[in-house]
């Protein structure tokens, strides 16, 4: 992969639960694509139109309060009333092929798709349980920001996003990594800057004597 140029595919899902092998569904996904340095290449969300009932009888108190007070369950419950409501399975494929073709329409040729976020191994087990067609375009490596909470928590903190939205989460996370990069290519800097000083000190046998 190191020869390979690299384009983060940030992602984030909202569900009614935290296990998708426990019949847990995708309510909302959203993706952004960006480049090492973080400039933005193409994005898009959605909601995904289902049976509100069905959906909020699988939450449990803190989910479904979570989702009434971000007002996705309200987005689900307007778009039910105003369109035919398909079944989740047609829904949910219809995002896994949306999402795959905005990969494929902006991933330059050669490149890896890898997927980016916070807590990432949670959106990606969604992924490959309902999303089979993009999660084969995902590299296997990923980059979870959430580490950065927990290794540094003096400099991130340690909270995740209060949005509970997907677009706005993958902001968040973008905004953590921006920092991330600032701080280790400072640091870089400096080490190579001291290095360089050092390396160019001579030793004169006069100054010692």
């Amino acid at each position: 992969m190191s020869d390979q140029p690299t384009i983060l595919v940030w992602i984030d899902l909202e569900t009614t639960g935290l296990k998708p092998v426990d019949r847990h569904r995708i309510l909302e996904y959203a993706i952004v694509l960006t480049d090492l340095e973080l400039n933005e290449i193409a994005s898009t969300d959605c909601i995904i139109p289902q049976d509100t009932s069905v959906a909020t009888a699988l939450m449990d108190d803190y989910v479904t309060d979570m989702h009434e007070g971000n007002g996705l369950l309200a987005e689900l419950r307007k778009v039910e009333s105003e369109l035919p409501v398909p079944e989740y399975a047609d829904s949910v494929r219809v995002a896994d092929e949306i999402m795959a073709e905005k990969l494929d329409n902006n991933l330059p040729d050669g490149a890896a798709a890898v997927i980016a976020g916070s807590t990432i191994s949670f959106d990606r087990g969604f992924i490959e349980k309902h999303m089979p067609i993009l999660a084969s375009r995902l590299h296997y490596r990923q980059l979870d920001v959430s580490g950065y909470k927990v290794g540094l928590p003096e400099i991130f903190g340690n909270k995740t996003s209060d949005a509970h939205r997907a677009m706005a989460d993958i902001r968040a996370s973008i905004e953590v990594q921006r920092t991330a990069r600032k701080l280790i290519l400072a640091g870089r800097q400096a080490l190579e800057a001291r290095s360089a000083t050092v390396s160019q000190t001579t030793f004169d046998e006069d100054d010692c004597c």
